[in-house]
């Protein structure tokens, strides 16, 4: 489950909550030092560290830090394992590309660097969507209010990044199942595959890290939309999260309790 706990509840949300000032801009005296190469008779580089520093950072939350601010991060060819693990979301930001700003985050200690991530253009606009969230965590006064918040953006059509729709996903987790039906519905009914697909995995999540105290809803609702789907391959999707709630169902230790959910899913799989 470790891999859906960090898909279904970790993204950039996350490390800006973390991060006491983020700051960003275009990058002055950029350096590549090549650290190891490939073996064989035409060797290309497999870990560089890149170099920089902002000069007149544009401050996204907290204090601007005083003078210049310099930084370095390491980074790797594709096709090696990650040294340690690495959240899924930064998978956009995992190489440098020409014409991209820095995006600092900083931690808590002086001068102490939690981050440091390109920002591009289109799905790679990091500042715009940290602005985004920046924004809504400072104009929500709790959670309910900052969830409602990013109800309204996914709904309102607003441009945004994937990424910008799936943190309003992730919100939905924390409000009552009567609150979000009827957004997730909405989502469902929209040509973006991808999101279909994430917004039916975060049900499926939902119940299974009972996030949700009735679950004959969620579970509705995720038979529903595997019924009306028309496109075989994101059905498939569907389906394979429906057995995941089907073996939490099935779990030996509560099959009494859960047994309607499971009667419920296994009918609609049958289906």
């Amino acid at each position: 489950m470790n891999r859906l706990d960090e898909m279904f509840t970790t993204g950039p949300e996350t490390l800006v909550a973390l991060s006491r000032a983020i700051v960003a801009g275009p990058v002055s005296h950029y350096s590549k030092e090549v650290e190891e190469v490939s073996q064989g008779s035409a060797p290309i580089p497999v870990r560089w560290i890149i170099s920089g520093q902002l000069e007149h950072p544009e401050t996204l939350k907290g204090d601007v830090p005083e003078g210049l601010l310099r930084f370095s991060r390491e980074e790797q060819s594709p096709f090696l394992p990650a040294p340690e693990p690495v959240p899924t979301w930064e998978a956009a930001y995992a190489q440098w590309q020409r014409e991209d700003k820095a995006v600092v985050f900083l931690g808590k200690k002086p001068g102490e660097i939690l981050r440091v991530l390109p920002s591009g253009t289109g799905e790679r606009n990091l500042i715009s969507l940290v602005r985004l969230i920046v924004s809504i965590h400072k104009t929500a006064r709790n959670e309910d209010e900052e969830t409602a918040a990013w109800q309204r953006h996914l709904l309102s059509g607003a441009p945004s990044t994937a990424e910008g729709r799936r943190i309003a996903l992730r919100s939905l987790l924390t409000r009552h199942w009567s609150d979000v039906a009827s957004t997730l519905r909405e989502v469902m009914s929209r040509k973006d595959a991808e999101l279909r697909q994430y917004a039916y995995g975060i049900v499926a999540y939902g119940i299974v890290r009972d996030k949700w105290r009735d679950t004959a809803g969620p579970a509705e609702f995720l038979c529903t939309q595997l019924a009306n789907e028309t496109d075989a391959e994101v059905a498939g999707g569907y389906r394979q999260y429906i057995d995941l709630v089907l073996r939490f169902a099935s779990d030996e230790n509560f099959r009494e309790q859960r047994m309607a959910l499971r009667d419920q899913l296994q009918s609609c799989r049958d289906r």
